[in-house]
């Protein structure tokens, strides 16, 4: 999946402006009763879904766009669902039961995204962590939504609020735990080494992540507003201990 990259950009409470709003997905379209249940709405489906055991609503986007995405990507029965703004999200307060810097607020919510509403990462932790592989990676096999430059490798880990430019204010929930996506290049090609989750296992491994090495941070949106390329970036730390 490559990137779009931007000039600027518009953030709003829940991430940047039209990101993860539409999502590729399987359902079984049969009611049961139980794990799914559709109805008719705006000439679309609703479809209750439930992905990692929180529900949401997220509207179907028909059978012409079902055909043309499995098709794309040549997979069968493959459905186009998109979140609009006023169907119900996700509470990121109980999807991300660890507290690392700031406790989730009720009203920190998502759509398709796992916890977070934007993802950052460092430049500089990148440029750390190709040091230590054989085949360096890009910044791609990490999707974040923002990069960040000028920061010492993993000086994210001590953050606990940040503003960009002169208006928005973000609040870091906790480090981005990564898994075997990371391995995947954003031209769908997977590493046979496990790389570079292997070599981030060496060094980036936490309580109370498990076997899930941390790369970047996941924060929520207090004060939306406009960003762009060469703002300057201001950090308030967590306390020495």
């Amino acid at each position: 999946m490559w990137a779009i990259s931007l000039q600027s950009a518009k953030l709003f409470r829940g991430g940047l402006k039209h990101d993860v709003l539409l999502t590729v997905d399987t359902f079984d379209t049969k009611l049961d009763g139980t794990t799914n249940s559709i109805c008719i709405y705006m000439k679309c489906f609703v479809l209750h879904n439930r992905p990692r055991a929180k529900a949401m609503t997220a509207m179907y986007c028909g059978k012409e766009a079902s055909e043309w995405i499995s098709k794309y990507l040549g997979t069968k029965g493959l459905h186009i669902v998109v979140s609009t703004e006023n169907m119900s999200k996700r509470d990121v307060s109980e999807l991300a039961p660890r507290p690392w810097l700031n406790v989730p607020e009720t009203t920190d919510k998502v759509t398709f995204s796992e916890v977070s509403m934007c993802n950052i990462a460092s430049e500089n932790s990148l440029k750390d962590l190709n040091s230590r592989l054989a085949n360096p990676v890009s910044m791609g096999n990490f999707r974040p939504n923002i990069i960040i430059n000028g920061s010492l490798a993993y000086d994210e880990d001590n953050w606990l609020e940040m503003r960009i430019g002169d208006s928005v204010y973000m609040r870091i929930l906790e480090p981005n735990p990564r898994c075997l996506l990371i391995t995947v290049a954003p031209n769908g090609k997977r590493d046979p080494n496990i790389e570079p989750l292997k070599t981030l296992r060496k060094f980036r491994k936490t309580k109370p992540y498990g076997d899930s090495p941390l790369f970047g941070i996941n924060t929520a949106i207090d004060k939306e507003g406009i960003i762009k390329i060469g703002d300057p970036v201001y950090v308030l730390r967590k306390p020495v201990a």
